[in-house]
């Protein structure tokens, strides 16, 4: 199960960006929606423009870098991959993920042109 994601210089993340699913800390109010600290179940919400959908493809960018499936490369040519503030030429992607209490991470980068 992914437990966090870290990324940067991915469409609108130019800094390193955390999106921590064994941080419970807040789910005390539904403890269904957390599987061995893991949240299973969330809800990220918030303004137009701030990185909702970026997030989702980072997390679908998963499939791409750990499985022999192939993107639907259009997702990418809709927008730019790399971020436009950004100087690098990569974007870095690293994945942390818990499996009965064996924690493997994987980090790679990518220069997915558009």
């Amino acid at each position: 199960m992914l437990s966090r994601l870290t990324v940067s210089n991915f469409k609108g993340f130019n800094t390193e960006f955390v999106f921590d699913l064994s941080n419970t800390n807040s789910y005390e109010f539904n403890s269904d929606a957390v599987s061995n600290g893991i949240v299973k179940n969330a809800l990220v919400y918030g303004h137009n423009g701030v990185g909702k959908s970026n997030l989702g493809l980072a997390l679908f960018d998963i499939i791409g870098h750990l499985t022999d499936k192939n993107i639907n490369e259009n997702e990418y040519k809709q927008n730019v991959y790399l971020n436009a503030i950004n100087k690098s030429k990569t974007a870095y992607f690293k994945y942390e993920f818990l499996f009965n209490r064996t924690r493997i991470t994987r980090s790679t980068r990518s220069t997915r042109s558009t």
